[in-house]
């Protein structure tokens, strides 16, 4: 079975989210944000980046709780789910995964001493929260996966997401790392990726993986 890893780009507030609606999708970031214009809701949440944005978050953790999307959380933020009393929004259908991805990459940008491979079953986490939806897509056995709102082209105060209220209270890196970072971990995805990954983004500067529309997939 196929599977969708959603991600935050402003091509995502153009995409017909409605025609995932039965897909089996993986979802990061303020995806809650984009909740109010589609009737689509993402299987699966991932959050691995550094707990260090902390209050930020706590609105999207909540609303995938209250809608029993199973979660799949670095343990860092263990602390934060329970200082925030987050419990209460479980539901009975809510699974939370505490996952643990590897650090030897912690702080290092693309370059030298980057991952040059994926490693499962260990989790590479460098990248970003996407790149870890990937690998956890592939290990739960889907085949192949699509992505879309995966744009790149990150700038310095421009228009980088979906929703113009996106940045509010984050913690950003530089546009020019956020780059670099994530389009290496693209290229670390497709070399080592053991089933066909393909970009069905509108647009975007992404073009690692073979392209395909959204529309004709479905």
């Amino acid at each position: 079975m196929r599977a969708w890893i959603v991600g935050n780009g402003p091509s995502l507030a153009n995409t017909p989210l409605e025609l995932l609606k039965d897909e089996v999708c993986f979802a990061t970031g303020r995806i809650h944000l984009i909740y109010p214009k589609t009737t689509w809701r993402p299987t699966h949440y991932v959050m691995t980046e550094g707990a260090d944005t902390t209050q930020a978050l706590k609105d999207d953790f909540g609303e995938q709780i209250k809608l029993g999307i199973t979660l799949w959380l670095s343990r860092g933020w263990k602390g934060n789910y329970t200082n925030w009393n987050l419990r209460k929004y479980e539901q009975k259908t809510t699974t939370i995964n505490w996952i643990k991805t590897c650090e030897e990459h912690t702080g290092v940008h693309a370059g030298l001493h980057a991952p040059k491979v994926w490693h499962l079953p260990d989790l590479c986490g460098f990248g970003s929260s996407l790149n870890v939806a990937m690998q956890i897509a592939c290990q739960e056995g889907y085949n192949p996966l699509y992505l879309i709102g995966c744009d790149l082209g990150y700038e310095d105060g421009g228009n980088n997401h979906f929703d113009e209220s996106y940045d509010v209270g984050l913690k950003l890196r530089p546009a020019s790392d956020a780059n670099s970072d994530c389009l290496w971990a693209h290229n670390v995805a497709f070399r080592s990726s053991p089933i066909p990954i393909y970009n069905a983004t509108r647009g975007g500067k992404l073009d690692v993986y073979p392209r395909v529309k959204l529309e004709e997939v479905i």
